[in-house]
């Protein structure tokens, strides 16, 4: 039997035998079919139906879908989750992660180093960005010798400073403007998920 034989003899089986299949995704027409089979991968069939009225409501043709911005993506997810579905993001873009999900875990080579609440993660006492016209040399040193900056390290043409314990930018401003130092830039952040995601893997390798 020819390859094309047995093609053949497969299709006229399942023919034969399945007439006329159910097909359990929800769907109204081939684009909202191949839609839902390109979700059920990563899901099942029960998951997809609950997920894509939301979706085609917002969607259901190629031309709309393809308006859709990233926030009304995001609005669509957070939505569903608010109805009590479980929504497991697998992604590498950790400033969407932190925008959507309320718990993240993080695999590096089969091995889990950290999992629980995103706030949780990104909790600390944050950061200074800071930058002088001269003297770069004397105002890391100045910081490195102050009480609650765990670290510095040049960034761009920044330095950055990691807190390890609650400083203000008023209290960072005097202390420095003291020791003659004027600076430029001087900005409190709180760590992104990204950042602490690095400081992590980092510090496990």
């Amino acid at each position: 039997m020819t390859k094309k034989e047995s093609v053949d003899f497969i299709i006229k089986t399942l023919d034969e035998l399945y007439p006329d299949p159910p097909i359990p995704l929800v769907h109204k027409d081939p684009y909202t079919l191949l839609i839902s089979v390109l979700l059920s991968a990563q899901s099942t069939d029960a998951r997809v139906n609950i997920i894509t009225p939301i979706l085609f409501k917002k969607a259901d043709n190629p031309y709309d879908m393809v308006k859709l911005s990233v926030d009304e993506i995001r609005e669509i997810i957070k939505n569903i989750a608010s109805q009590g579905t479980t929504i497991l993001l697998a992604s590498h873009l950790l400033d969407e992660v932190e925008k959507v999900c309320s718990h993240v875990v993080v695999i590096r080579e089969g091995i889990k180093l950290y999992s629980g609440s995103v706030d949780e993660m990104t909790a600390s006492h944050g950061l200074f960005e800071l930058k002088v016209e001269t003297d770069f040399k004397k105002l890391i040193e100045l910081l490195s010798n102050y009480d609650g900056i765990a670290n510095t390290k040049m960034a761009d043409d920044k330095i950055i400073a990691t807190l390890n314990k609650p400083i203000t930018a008023t209290e960072i401003n005097n202390y420095l403007f003291k020791n003659d130092v004027v600076l430029s830039h001087l900005v409190k952040r709180k760590p992104s998920l990204e950042q602490q995601f690095l400081s992590l893997t980092n510090n496990k390798s």
